[in-house]
């Protein structure tokens, strides 16, 4: 009988575990104030510099129609030798924030590919930074990052912070 009331208690431990619902995320928080409060956290204004319009269009301005972009930012190295970049982007809802991440994606593929290309041009730190690149969504953003293990726990860390709803 104990053995029975003890494996009933594990599947009700287990079952509640199971339901534990996933993070929500507010989804009014600006890319550029997620961006700034990244760059403190990492840096500093003289480390890092905003993509412009004009790099935006250039690079995903055909698929901006298909990904539902509210809003993004885009920092770059302000050194031309360093690779640091980092983007925060915003769709309308969560369930766009595949296209987007579909999108961001085929960006990162794309931008890796000809950071590696060059690759006498830049250290060993730098290509294991081009290696560490990935992306991760929370709720309606999606976020990329081509930075060492240390800078992109700061950014996500960042980013959580700003963007996780308490429970």
């Amino acid at each position: 009988m104990k053995r029975i009331m003890l494996v009933l208690l594990a599947l009700l431990c287990l079952t509640l575990c199971a339901c534990t619902p996933k993070n929500q995320y507010v989804d009014n928080v600006l890319p550029s104030a997620l961006a700034n409060n990244i760059v403190a956290e990492i840096g500093t204004s003289e480390d890092y510099m905003s993509a412009d319009v004009d790099h935006y269009e250039f690079y995903f301005g055909e698929h901006k129609a298909n990904a539902k972009v509210v809003d993004c930012a885009i920092m770059f190295s302000r050194a031309e030798t360093d690779v640091n970049e980092f983007g925060i982007f915003r769709a309308e809802t969560t369930a766009d924030a595949t296209a987007v991440r579909e999108m961001v994606q085929a960006y990162l593929d794309d931008q890796t590919a000809n950071l590696r290309s060059f690759a006498a041009n830049y250290s060993p730190d730098d290509m294991a930074k081009i290696d560490n690149a990935g992306i991760e969504v929370y709720g309606c953003y999606v976020v990329y990052y081509i930075l060492d293990a240390e800078d992109e726990t700061a950014v996500l860390n960042a980013i959580k912070q700003k963007i996780i709803v308490e429970k």
